[in-house]
């Protein structure tokens, strides 16, 4: 056997061990999951909260999102909606749902344009300065989320006093609204993310749905770092973790999100998630990458192999084209088992799981290649602003469309935060 022949087999032996660990924490964090959605809310004092809800435009479901968050059963929390600009198409259905059924707990905040940070931080920022004094836990949920239950904030919410846990976090199930390719691929490269959250230490914030005790939000530094980055979770993540403190996974807050993408903003979401990954949480995010290059590289190298040995008349041949049939299947295996685990969260279509199942190695080929391009650039473009970010992971420059609600002229290129010298 040539020692390009061994390389090719040693590969295709890690993917299958990598395989079959993914397998396990699968149907561990399966468990878990059923474990804690089957378990009723932790009777605990439930404090003052203040949901935040960044919004901008008309997301899918918007008043229906929106709604929800205005009918949980926590007996004390106050709801800022907060958007940019007040020609933004959203403050019609913001009105509208406050009328209906604000009760008094709900505002919508006009935040104007952001010049140093994300425009959802800045957001973010703006209404949590404008938070009640009473306030005791700080709450923030995406427009885009789906909250699927009455109980979502109290559990959200209920764990915060345990001890170690500094934030809890809800996740996404994305749900297609409309059969197709892209949106298959979606679901199924976050299934792949979705499984890897539970009991264990490796959790990151979700800025989609998560919540934090206000005291430790001010002591850890979070809106300081705010000022002048991007990222709203990752920059939590980092602060909490620098500070030892734990972030804890709720299954039973686990939102629907529903998708309907082309391929071009398919690619423009995922490379976005990871430029920002890898620049904010660098080592998790080597890892992943690493991970996810094991796997790849372990398929095509069975593949390669399969054929090298074929047309070299081989007698390895038929041993690496097993070996290749059994990688494939562990991989459909591997997809099979988190689609059926996700029963417990959504049925994501029979398009998508097929897809996820029959096409495992080709969806996490495409995943692959989308994080590699991510290993250049910093310049990523959302909600129809582009940012260019330096490698700190604070902001570069924003610029904005001409034809932007409450753009007047290009932002200038920003100056570098000043940092104090020490003494």
């Amino acid at each position: 056997m040539s020692w390009m022949l061994l390389i090719l087999v040693t590969l295709a032996l890690a993917a299958t061990i990598r395989t079959l660990l993914l397998i396990w924490h699968t149907i561990e964090n399966r468990r878990f999951a059923r474990s804690r959605m089957r378990s009723p809310v932790p009777r605990v004092e439930l404090r003052p909260v203040s949901v935040v809800v960044p919004c901008k435009g008309v997301d899918l479901q918007l008043e229906r999102n929106l709604r929800a968050v205005l009918q949980q059963d926590h007996p004390c929390y106050e709801v800022k909606f907060v958007v940019d600009c007040d020609r933004d198409p959203a403050c019609e259905v913001i009105r509208r749902v406050i009328a209906d059924m604000g009760n008094g707990r709900a505002e919508l905040l006009v935040a104007g344009p952001a010049t140093n940070c994300s425009q959802k931080i800045h957001n973010l920022r703006y209404a949590v300065a404008r938070v009640t004094s009473r306030t005791h836990v700080l709450a923030f949920v995406d427009s885009d989320a789906q909250i699927r239950s009455t109980d979502w904030l109290r559990r959200l919410t209920a764990r915060l006093n345990e001890p170690g846990v500094g934030a809890v976090t809800a996740y996404r199930w994305m749900v297609p609204v409309a059969k197709g390719l892209p949106n298959a691929i979606l679901c199924s490269i976050n299934a792949s993310v979705a499984w890897l959250l539970g009991p264990g230490p490796f959790n990151v914030v979700w800025g989609g749905g998560w919540a934090i005790r206000r005291d430790l939000f001010e002591a850890i530094g979070v809106d300081r770092r705010w000022r002048s980055g991007l990222s709203d979770d990752l920059i939590a993540t980092c602060q909490l973790k620098r500070h030892g403190w734990r972030i804890d996974f709720e299954p039973g807050c686990m939102v629907h999100s529903p998708i309907d993408h082309s391929w071009s903003s398919l690619l423009e979401f995922l490379r976005r998630q990871y430029v920002i990954g890898r620049i904010y949480t660098w080592p998790l995010w080597s890892a992943a990458f690493v991970s996810s290059s094991v796997g790849v590289l372990g398929f095509w190298g069975a593949a390669a192999a399969t054929t090298i040995a074929a047309v070299g008349g081989s007698a390895w041949a038929g041993v690496f084209a097993a070996s290749l049939g059994g990688l494939y299947v562990l991989q459909a295996i591997h997809a099979a088992v988190r689609q059926n685990a996700g029963r417990l969260y959504a049925d994501a279509g029979r398009q998508a799981a097929w897809v996820d199942v029959l096409g495992a190695p080709f969806v996490a080929t495409f995943n692959w290649l989308v994080m590699a391009s991510a290993l250049f650039g910093r310049r990523i473009r959302w909600r129809g602003i582009t940012y260019r970010l330096r490698s700190d992971g604070t902001i570069d420059s924003i610029s904005r469309p001409a034809d932007f609600p409450e753009a007047r002229q290009p932002f200038p290129r920003l100056a570098p935060p000043t940092r104090k010298k020490a003494a």
